[in-house]
């Protein structure tokens, strides 16, 4: 693949995928501020899906950011 292709389907949603995933720096699961994280969160996850639609290596992706909030909020404990 060349490297403006690998830019636009691995890189650009890798890149994205990172910076929601960085919103989950701020979930710990007894937190008073975690619903705002969440709602903020979970709105983001879906801005991804639809920014990449059809994209097969954003849709696992996606799959990994719909399950990571549960696993990282576990881990910031």
């Amino acid at each position: 693949m060349e490297a403006k292709k690998f830019t636009e389907k691995i890189y650009g949603p890798y890149g994205d995928a990172w910076k929601v995933i960085k919103i989950l720096a701020l979930a710990e699961d007894n937190s008073p501020a975690l619903d705002g994280v969440l709602r903020n969160y979970m709105n983001e996850v879906g801005n991804f899906k639809e920014k990449y639609e059809g994209n097969q290596f954003a849709e696992l992706l996606y799959s990994m950011l719909l399950n990571a909030d549960d696993t990282i909020m576990r881990m910031n404990r």
